[in-house]
């Protein structure tokens, strides 16, 4: 998680947050050797500036997180929106996710569809495309 809100990696959706916003509390070791504990009301500026690392204001030795429970696929009313376009082309896919409870009925993705499905046809035809493309059009990182 710590390299996760390093990277200031994002999330998705109008609604909702990427982890940064999911933060709640941090801990941090900074270059003497201490251990500071920030949030909204301890260190506040330091606490904001952390968990976007702007600056350097230590190694993120432990995260607090605000979670939901779980999230499932196919819904009209996503929380989450990604949207993948295929270089080169004219194609583009759309993935949603909506948050639910637990126990609702709603089984987890399973085995085949995340293994061959959103790995092997997902992402690697992605990654041929993009290989392909590379040779005749320029670079494309998947």
């Amino acid at each position: 998680m710590g390299g996760a809100l390093s990277t200031s990696t994002h999330g998705t959706g109008l609604g909702l947050t990427g982890y940064a916003g999911m933060v709640t509390g941090l801990r941090l070791a900074t270059a003497d050797g201490a251990l500071h504990w920030v949030d909204a009301e301890h260190e506040p500026e330091l606490f904001e500036a952390a968990r976007v690392r702007l600056g350097s204001p230590g190694v993120i030795v432990e995260a607090e997180l605000q979670c939901v429970p779980a999230f499932a696929e196919r819904s009209r009313t996503a929380d989450h929106l990604e949207f993948y376009w295929f270089p080169g082309t004219d194609v583009a896919l759309t993935k949603e996710n909506t948050r639910r409870p637990l126990g609702d009925g709603v089984d987890p993705v399973g085995t085949f569809r995340s293994t061959v499905m959103d790995g092997l046809l997902t992402n690697g035809h992605y990654g041929l495309m993009c290989r392909a493309g590379r040779g005749s059009r320029g670079s494309c990182r998947p």
